[in-house]
């Protein structure tokens, strides 16, 4: 997967106008786009007392207000945990039971999508941003959800591109949906928007920051990262926008950095984000500009395991690059330079302001995790032969601004 800035080859110059804070959204399905918690009850108890009297088994004793404990996870678990004494074979078909109820009469049992959902769905749908499903559902749940209401589904079709479920190739659990589905948009800029633990942790697992839908009733995780919490879909354009609003603002404090043509150059710490917040930045610049504005990828890697040194090309061919750059974004609002790279450039000859983006070193650890597969290779990352170029670079050319990128929903800046 392409990590440099989503989608721009490294050492492409291209030009960016407006766009979304995150390219692509993952959604679970059941309790955060759908209201199915009491329909999933009665259906998951009416289906336990029919397969027991016919398989001569007992299930466990469990009230509903019990169940909302296993709301959201696979069948199979809630089999083992109606059925704790019977064979595997049996929790299995149990689950195929419960899953094939569900899909055939979810909708003429009153299953529904979230109220704000559509209006939601809508926006981010004409904002460009690409939408995935990850449920821990079977594939007939999952294309209910899909399929058209003329198809006797939920509409969801129209707006998601892509879903995955335990049926899907290739998944052990929902960690591996979100990876499938971050590689089919080919980007690590996006949100995964949940409303149990376990979404988080597979969020988590997946290096995606999450967001907690708490309009399903369903509490705030806890022990796992959570970025931010919705108690309806009303708030969600809010929240997610606030990355973009935060990098408006500082574009607008700042109006001489920001001077039409004006060039801006972005390093950061190995894991810290800069790539994603360099390309933003751009786009945000564009957006107050009104015109597009250059931005250009130096890095000939980022943040995957092919290759540990960051400095990649000469210094002769990274001053060219940077001065097409310059002088082709002094016809456009202005030019974002990110990467590495810059540290091959004499200090004192980098023009323009310089932008610095931090992170803590955990988060960047669990995120050097994620992406490097393994911890050897991740505590390399970190504080290795990258990161300490960088800091001595930094000495002969102190950075004019400092972001802090630990929360991908609302970076800050500081002088």
């Amino acid at each position: 997967m392409d990590t440099n800035a989503q989608g721009i080859s490294p050492g492409q110059f291209v030009e960016l106008g407006p766009g979304p804070a995150f390219d692509a959204l993952l959604f679970d399905l059941d309790g955060t786009l759908v209201g199915s918690g009491a329909v999933w009850f009665a259906t998951a108890l009416e289906v336990a007392r029919r397969f027991g009297a016919a398989n001569g088994v007992a299930a466990r004793a469990i009230e509903p207000n019990d169940l909302a404990g296993l709301f959201g996870l696979p069948a199979a678990d809630l089999g083992r945990a109606l059925f704790p004494t019977t064979s595997a074979e049996q929790q299995r078909a149990f689950a195929h039971e419960l899953e094939s109820e569900l899909g055939a009469t979810a909708v003429v049992r009153g299953v529904s999508l979230m109220p704000g959902a559509i209006e939601m769905l809508t926006g981010m749908s004409a904002a460009g941003v690409r939408m995935g499903i990850a449920t821990n559902a079977g594939q007939s749940y999952l294309q209910l959800g899909m399929n058209s209401a003329e198809r006797g589904g939920l509409g969801l079709g129209r707006f998601v591109e892509q879903g995955r479920c335990l049926d899907s190739p290739g998944v052990g659990d929902k960690a591996d949906m979100l990876g499938q589905l971050l590689e089919v948009f080919g980007t690590r800029s996006a949100l995964m928007v949940g409303d149990t633990t376990g979404d988080a942790r597979s969020a988590s697992r997946a290096g995606v920051p999450f967001v907690h839908f708490a309009g399903s009733g369903a509490p705030r995780p806890e022990g796992v990262p959570v970025a931010g919490s919705l108690g309806a879909w009303g708030e969600f354009a809010g929240l997610v926008g606030e990355r973009t609003a935060r990098l408006r603002e500082f574009i607008r404090s700042h109006p001489r950095v920001f001077a039409p043509g004006a060039c801006i150059q972005v390093v950061g710490l190995r894991c810290s984000g800069a790539s994603l917040l360099a390309r933003d930045l751009a786009r945000a610049w564009a957006a107050e500009a009104g015109q597009p504005c250059g931005f250009l990828c130096l890095d000939e890697t980022r943040d995957g395991p092919q290759r540990e040194d960051r400095r990649g090309a000469s210094p002769e061919s990274v001053a060219q690059a940077v001065a097409g750059a310059r002088k082709a974004g002094q016809k456009l609002a202005g030019t974002v330079v990110e990467g590495a790279a810059l540290c091959q450039l004499d200090p004192s000859h980098v023009p323009g302001s310089l932008l610095l983006v931090e992170s803590d070193q955990e988060v960047r650890r669990s995120r050097a995790l994620i992406l490097a597969g393994g911890t050897r290779l991740a505590e390399a990352w970190i504080g290795g032969a990258a990161d300490l170029q960088l800091g001595a670079w930094l000495a002969g050319r102190p950075a004019d601004f400092k972001w802090q990128a630990d929360d991908p929903l609302r970076p800050s800046a500081g002088d």
